[in-house]
């Protein structure tokens, strides 16, 4: 993953889980913004989080006891494994950031996440 935008290439792994699992229950109005990207302990640590827009997208993400955001999390995650090669932990979390795509700074937050080479 040294040529590939590392960023980039984490939040569309992690947002293409999401819009699998959750078909047309969750609009395509969500983002994934990658906070942390290191390595810790021999494995690659990863922290990101989950943008929607309502309460119940975050419901739905999450799932029952959290089940749907481990799945989406576990896939996410082996997929990464199998690009790189390498161990990888990856911590994601749910947010509501109401009307996100109308905010610049975090606009701009994704905008340099897709810009950003390792």
């Amino acid at each position: 993953m040294t040529v590939l935008k590392r960023k980039f290439v984490i939040s569309e792994t992690v947002r293409e889980k999401i819009l699998w699992y959750t078909r047309e229950e969750v609009p395509y109005g969500v983002a994934v913004m990658v906070n942390t990207v290191e390595k810790r302990e021999g494995m690659l640590y990863l922290q990101a989080d989950i943008l929607v827009e309502r309460d119940n997208h975050r419901k739905i993400i999450i799932g029952r006891r959290g089940s749907l955001l481990a799945r989406i999390g576990k896939e996410a995650r082996e997929e990464m494994e199998s690009m790189t090669g390498q161990k990888i932990y990856l911590e994601l979390r749910v947010k509501v950031e109401e009307r996100w795509r109308d905010s610049d700074g975090i606009l701009a937050a994704l905008s340099q996440q897709m810009g950003e080479d390792e």
